[in-house]
């Protein structure tokens, strides 16, 4: 057995050992810290479907929420969690977007269907496409309505009804998002590209990313794009 004396460092690795213990207990009391400053999130409500929930959007002005569900619900709440009103659309809903005021309600459909809802969850139009709608946006007042579907387009609508331009992208569009006033849409493909348009449905620069891009979200100025999708990096 080795003597005991074995066991003790020498002098010169007992600093060792001492300063690396003293780094170590200053990492936690600066993670312990940090951990302590982070603001906690607090859930103010809940709304409950018996199916996945695939889309929800907030009104520019913050008063209303919207979302969309697998069983093909869609449903206008209050920022405060009350319910006003569900509409069925008999279709998986994919992607939904509520203007300011919640004045128009856009969804789109596994079966194709665009559909407008106005306040009181009353269908204003509806177009059939032929493709899954996989994301749809809508600008702050309404007047732009931007549809991304698996025919390999991205359309930009009025809110009358009205298709202003398609545009062929190099896939199916999977994400779309538009600028405040809509002068802007950006939109996120099955085959990694990321790509803005203007008014007209002109090409403003696309990139490409390594994977397909199944979120997207423009700034509300334009100024800004981020794009996440199955390549693990937010760009």
């Amino acid at each position: 057995m080795k003597p005991f004396s074995a066991w003790i460092p020498s002098l010169r690795h007992s600093a060792v050992w001492m300063i690396l213990f003293m780094v170590i207990i200053g990492c936690v009391i600066t993670v312990g810290s940090t951990v302590a400053a982070t603001p906690a999130a607090t859930e103010m409500w809940t709304y409950y479907e018996a199916t996945n929930m695939y889309a929800c959007d907030i009104s520019p002005d913050v008063e209303y929420v919207a979302g969309g569900s697998y069983n093909g619900k869609v449903f206008l709440l209050t920022i405060e969690g009350e319910l006003l009103w569900t509409a069925e659309t008999y279709s998986p809903v994919w992607g939904v977007a509520v203007s300011r005021g919640g004045e128009y309600v856009v969804a789109g459909t596994d079966i194709g269907d665009l559909l407008v809802y106005d306040t009181e969850g009353d269908l204003l139009w509806s177009k059939r496409f032929r493709g899954i709608i996989h994301d749809v946006d809508v600008s702050f007042d309404g007047s732009v309505i931007a549809v991304a579907c698996a025919d390999g387009k991205v359309y930009r609508y009025t809110n009358l009804g009205s298709e202003v331009w398609a545009h062929k992208m190099n896939s199916a569009p999977l994400s779309v998002s538009t600028t405040a006033d809509g002068d802007l849409i950006g939109v996120g493909t099955k085959r990694f590209m990321v790509r803005v348009l203007d008014s007209d449905g002109q090409k403003v620069w696309d990139f490409l990313t390594n994977g397909q891009v199944f979120g997207l979200d423009l700034s509300p100025d334009g100024a800004y794009l981020i794009g996440g999708g199955n390549d693990a990096y937010a760009y």
